[in-house]
């Protein structure tokens, strides 16, 4: 067993015990907790599923079966969200979440319904030639620099990842996207869409309702 492959299955795993800790921390309740607790049991909880084993596998195999290997930027977007969920800093503030959220949608409606074979491109051949892939990433990473958002820090991280090998798969888009990140993604793009619906329509009917009492 190559220290690769190692690599690998330390990643892959973390990133199962990321996702297990990460919900605990959403609990209700568990935010109100003193900081002290909480970054006790986010070590507790990791260490519980990384190490304890259930019929001759950890606990965190059997999540993985289920998740499959997450993405080098959902990685860091998880690892992210425990650290401040734990009482840590912030390391993305909102703003930076509504971009990725924003360019995860967009990413995740080129990428997905075209590799399903709905066009006659596909995208995803790209990631085998990561130079072409980066090159066309080239105007977002400038974008975000421009604004100086650190999402620019999580997508040179997660190429750097792609260069070190700590996904099994050999194509960029599984470290850049996958399908548990754009699902969040368009869920999170859909309740935008419907508090702007439902925000105009209180709009309208308040000015319907004003306007009638005015006539009245």
């Amino acid at each position: 067993m190559g220290i690769e492959h190692l690599a690998q299955q330390a990643f892959g795993l973390s990133g199962q015990a990321l996702i297990v800790v990460l919900g605990i921390l959403l609990l209700p309740g568990i935010r109100h907790l003193p900081s002290r607790l909480r970054t006790g049991l986010t070590v507790v909880v990791a260490a519980i599923v990384l190490f304890v084993p259930a019929n001759g596998l950890i606990l965190a195999g059997y999540v993985r079966g289920f998740f499959g290997d997450f993405s080098a930027v959902s990685w860091m977007v998880m690892l992210a969200a425990v650290i401040r969920r734990a009482g840590g800093p912030t390391l993305l503030d909102a703003v930076d979440r509504r971009r990725l959220w924003w360019l995860a949608s967009i990413g995740g409606a080129v990428l997905y319904p075209m590799t399903a074979g709905l066009t006659v491109f596909d995208p995803y051949a790209l990631g085998y030639q990561p130079l072409v892939l980066v090159i066309a990433l080239v105007p977002v990473m400038l974008w975000l620099a421009i604004v100086r958002s650190r999402l620019l820090w999580l997508l040179a991280l997660a190429v750097l990842a792609f260069d070190l090998h700590l996904l099994e798969s050999p194509n960029l888009w599984d470290y850049l996207l996958d399908f548990w990140l754009t699902l969040y993604a368009w869920g999170w793009l859909i309740v935008q869409i419907l508090r702007l619906l439902v925000r105009g329509t209180v709009h309208l009917l308040f000015r319907r309702g004003r306007s009638a009492r005015q006539i009245t």
